[in-house]
């Protein structure tokens, strides 16, 4: 196919993760407008995430609970088995992008924590004790960064954190409940993506916030208050 504009099948891949800048997004979204085949592009890039939610709605509340983390992750139980829940999105999807006929790029590591944040409900936290602070600890030494102030944050109950992964690097998960019993998570990856302040979207549904400070990227979803999030986001954003 011969391309009409400049702009890279990479950098409309950026554009789903929302990993790309604002100058970027703001020069796709002036290109859709006018040039049909970069509209093609980006929808032939696009992975239709919603089908997981309805495959595996419910498998955090029959996961088992009574499986031994692997040696190399201490994580209780329960978050144990998200983890478990974790990996079969990411197979699924990565199946899919495997096997279907246009082989497009595979989604970026925000697609699949909303997919996995899309499965939790309230009482996937509600009888959770918080993690210990020695759990903290453990976690901040994993990504390199210190997440105690994290827990701290008087709009989200903190309920309990785990170590998740993408792409070889670890992924952290510190879950909250609002006050209204609606599960929100703060999702940090070390990726090095470059600066890039709070952007705020919706995915799978939900409310979400992003950012980067140069060596770590920030993901908050959850819930619909755009409001909740957005505030959230802004006192995540000052205390990292």
């Amino acid at each position: 196919m011969t391309m009409t504009t400049d702009i890279t099948d990479e950098e409309l891949t950026a554009y789903l993760d929302g990993e790309a800048d604002t100058a970027l997004r703001a020069r796709i979204d002036q290109t859709l407008t006018s040039d049909p085949e970069v509209a093609a592009r980006l929808d032939a890039l696009s992975i239709d995430t919603s089908s997981l939610k309805a495959e595996f709605d419910g498998l955090l509340m029959t996961a088992p609970n009574n499986l031994v983390p692997a040696a190399n992750d201490r994580s209780p139980p329960r978050a144990f088995g998200g983890a478990i829940v974790a990996s079969m999105i990411l197979g699924l999807t990565m199946g899919y992008t495997i096997f279907s006929p246009s082989t497009p790029a595979k989604p970026g590591w925000t697609q699949y924590v909303a997919a996995y944040q899309a499965l939790y409900v309230s009482e996937t936290l509600n009888t959770v004790s918080p993690s210990e602070p020695s759990e903290l600890i453990r976690l901040s030494e994993v990504i390199g960064r210190d997440l105690n102030p994290a827990t701290e944050i008087d709009t989200l109950n903190f309920k309990r954190g785990q170590v998740l992964g993408f792409n070889g690097k670890p992924l952290i998960q510190l879950a909250y409940l609002t006050e209204d019993g609606k599960p929100v998570a703060l999702c940090v990856i070390r990726n090095g993506s470059p600066q890039q302040d709070i952007e705020h979207r919706e995915l799978e549904g939900m409310q979400a916030a992003s950012w980067s400070d140069g060596t770590f990227s920030y993901l908050l979803i959850g819930g619909a208050d755009a409001d909740l999030i957005a505030e959230t986001a802004t006192k995540f954003k000052a205390r990292l």
